[in-house]
């Protein structure tokens, strides 16, 4: 068994969906490349989604995809955002990508880099010439005996040319012809070369540099035949808008300057068979249990033994307390459940009742970490009937008493009373008392036997759910 979940290797460029994919999502790619092949006009694709949302996942894969089995003709390049947000200029950032995908086509990589030597502020050149695979490739002997020179040196000779502002003008114009030129047919009548540029992580960039891309893309890139595919959560973006120009500015409007349209990862995936759907985080959770080998659990009955699945009980939680996981969600409660399951038999005793407990606290721990932390540790709680309610409402089955229909509801609700009940909890009311005791202790669901004190309650979740633990989440994981 394992615990964590194994990072896939995916060749960027060359593995596509059908290796790696376990939600479905090669149609989605399939689309994306159907666009990108169709639309000649310059355009911005944003890729939303929240924070482990499986959004770099899918654009490294589609990456590959594209060609291999979407039978795509364009040029795709990916560029992590994040891995160069050290630099200050990120129209260096991207010619570098450039200049290695196209370092074949010699003449017309020279050009680009030659215009945006020209463009680029005196100091950020000498990281142009590293970006683009050093000095010696840039071919103006004026910039070659700058370079040499030294920083000093390269500032001082270059001071008057830039402050004449229609140098710049002339090497935007020669930049963005030479990307005509790189994307223009190779032969007379030929079909122009598309070009595909994914920009990933753009969201966890410093908010200078991210909004700063966007503008290099919009009036440096803004070619017929050029495509970019942004992997970005556009909510935090926004707020990369307001940390730089005001809480006041109509983030969502300005970022419509630079992006021509949203596209959606789906949230449910279809079943094997074709009828139906299924959430996309519980079609996940379910892989990573098979892949981290979670065993089944033996059950006590009366008159039987039965094996059940974990995955079964934190799905049911899951969709009880109206919890939606995301991706990266779903790797971390696969790593729990591992760790659980290490010594779940000792745990439950093979009762019920104790499973449906024990795994309420380990979800509760995760998504209501102070509510359990007051479980923990607060001598009171018990005495407090409130707290109760509390708790049933943050596991979703507050209302499974009044005729809910969910009968796993009812079983959880049971459980958690009888359970905070005889630890000193008064939160079920007197009259349920004897069918609680009759359902948890003489049935099927029983709890174990032995009295409990009160203050037993914290030691048991730290036997168990203590021990070994998962470090809290970030917020940008």
């Amino acid at each position: 068994m394992r615990l964590k979940i194994k990072e896939p290797e995916i060749a960027i460029g060359k593995d596509g969906f059908a290796r790696h994919c376990k939600l479905d999502r090669a149609p989605y790619g399939k689309k994306l490349s159907d666009l990108v092949e169709r639309i000649d006009d310059p355009l911005v694709i944003a890729l939303d989604g929240g924070w482990g949302s499986g959004k770099s996942f899918f654009l490294k894969c589609w990456a590959g995809a594209h060609k291999t089995e979407n039978h795509g003709s364009a040029e795709v390049i990916y560029f992590d955002a994040f891995q160069h947000d050290y630099l200050d200029d990120p129209l260096i950032a991207l010619t570098g990508v450039l200049a290695e995908r196209f370092e074949s086509e010699e003449g017309l990589i020279d050009r680009v880099k030659n215009a945006v030597f020209r463009i680029a502020a005196p100091l950020a050149r000498i990281g142009l010439a590293a970006a683009t695979a050093g000095v010696s490739e840039l071919t103006t002997a004026a910039g070659d005996a700058a370079l040499k020179a030294g920083e000093k040196e390269f500032a001082e000779a270059t001071e008057d040319y830039w402050e004449k502002e229609n140098g710049r003008r002339a090497a935007m114009k020669e930049f963005r012809e030479a990307l005509v030129a790189l994307t223009s047919p190779k032969e007379e009548g030929g079909t122009p070369r598309k070009i595909v540029i994914i920009i990933d992580e753009l969201d966890r960039c410093r908010p200078d540099f991210a909004l700063a891309l966007l503008e290099v893309i919009k009036h440096f890139f803004s070619i017929d035949h050029i495509t970019f595919v942004l992997g970005v959560n556009l909510k935090e973006l926004q707020n990369s808008v307001r940390a730089r120009y005001g809480q006041d500015v109509d983030a969502e409007r300005y970022l419509g300057k630079f992006i021509h349209l949203h596209m959606s990862l789906p949230l449910y995936t279809r079943h094997t068979d074709g009828n139906g759907r299924e959430d996309i985080a519980m079609a996940y959770l379910e892989a990573l249990f098979e892949e981290l080998g979670i065993p089944n659990l033996k059950l006590r009955y009366p008159d039987k033994v039965e094996s059940v699945r974990i995955l079964d009980y934190y799905e049911n939680y899951l969709r009880c307390a109206g919890i939606f996981p995301s991706l990266r969600d779903a790797e971390r409660l696969a790593s729990q459940a591992a760790l659980f399951s290490m010594h779940s038999e000792e745990i439950i005793r093979g009762r019920e009742g104790f499973l449906l407990v024990m795994i309420g606290a380990a979800l509760l721990k995760y998504y209501h970490g102070d509510l359990y932390r007051k479980l923990l540790e607060d001598p009171n709680f018990f005495k407090n009937n409130n707290n109760f309610i509390t708790l049933a409402k943050a596991l979703g089955f507050v209302d499974a008493s009044r005729g809910d229909p969910s009968i796993f509801k009812n079983k959880v609700r049971f459980a958690w009373s009888a359970f905070l009940n005889r630890h000193g909890c008064r939160g079920i009311a007197h009259e349920e008392r004897k069918l609680l005791i009759d359902i948890m202790f003489r049935s099927t669901m029983a709890l174990p036997a032995e009295t409990m004190e009160p203050h037993e309650i914290s030691s048991l979740f730290h036997e168990h759910l203590e021990t070994f633990t998962l470090p809290a989440p970030s917020s940008r994981e």
